[in-house]
């Protein structure tokens, strides 16, 4: 039985701008329920902020132990260099943003921005996702680069999801092993495929990034329509046939299913449990 759920944030709390509909009293009766609740987010930044942006959009902060971004433990890692590899990373970066949501500020990393990566030792991309939800849309990421660019035969190291490296860090932070955790998230590329990684269970929500494939009768964030809107997609069924095609294409290699269990073979990889949307 899980004692803590990793909370993914966009897609599953709020679409960026404002929660979806039940999202705060879910997070308030999970916490008085007596399960530990810890963030779990590919944010590029440090961790400080995000409580203080959940606190602006209703949400009790009290009711979360913590929070562990890619961009913390970017930091953590730039600045310790806790390996020979880290360590000769080098120090001149070329820093790729995502200027709608403000530039991610690398005070105190030590670092050289340069203009040119021509003149720079490793580029960071602000961001591991492809895209995400903001507001009704959703819209492309840096990420995405890092897609291209380890396709291209570039070496590419996620801090955050779903690398292994920030489920780690959760279950340290908790102290609790990998069979206690729920890991819950919109994206099967991230959130899920993260968490079969890490051996932890996982609560898929449909409602988020993957709506329109999932859920295309509903409005909502990630469908089109409004949030808090008069149809949210809480009514709206789960395309159980569409879920089975998109998990064989984001979590099995992209098999088509027949014989066998995907691209490394043994078991087929799939959510846990699935809900529309995070509500208690």
């Amino acid at each position: 039985m899980a004692e803590a759920l990793l909370l993914d944030q966009f897609g599953v709390l709020h679409d960026g701008r404002r929660p979806y509909p039940g999202a705060v009293e879910a997070v308030s009766a999970a916490a008085a329920a007596g399960l530990r609740l810890l963030i779990i987010s590919n944010s590029s930044r440090r961790s400080g902020g995000t409580l203080d942006k959940l606190a602006s959009m209703g949400f009790d902060r009290q009711c979360f132990e913590g929070v562990v971004t890619s961009g913390e433990l970017t930091h953590r890692y730039l600045t310790s260099r806790p390996d020979a590899w880290w360590a000769g990373l080098g120090r001149r970066v070329f820093h790729i943003n995502w200027s709608k949501r403000g530039p991610a500020s690398l005070e105190g990393f030590d670092l050289e921005v340069v203009s040119d990566p021509r003149d720079a030792d490793f580029l960071l991309a602000h961001g591991t996702e492809a895209v995400t939800v903001d507001g009704d849309e959703l819209v492309a990421m840096p990420g995405s680069l890092a897609a291209a660019y380890s396709a291209a035969g570039g070496r590419v190291v996620l801090m955050g999801k779903p690398a292994p490296l920030i489920y780690a860090a959760c279950g340290q932070l908790l102290g609790l092993p990998a069979g206690e955790l729920l890991a819950v998230g919109d994206s099967l590329e991230h959130d899920i495929a993260g968490a079969c990684a890490a051996g932890i269970d996982s609560l898929f929500i449909a409602g988020g990034i993957h709506a329109r494939e999932l859920m295309p009768q509903a409005q909502g964030p990630a469908a089109g329509g409004a949030a808090g809107g008069a149809d949210d997609g809480a009514g709206a069924d789960v395309d159980m046939d569409a879920l089975r095609r998109l998990c064989e294409h984001h979590l099995n290699g992209g098999s088509d299913g027949e014989g066998g269990g995907g691209a490394g073979g043994g078991a087929r990889r799939a959510p846990t449990y699935v809900a529309q949307r995070f509500v208690w």
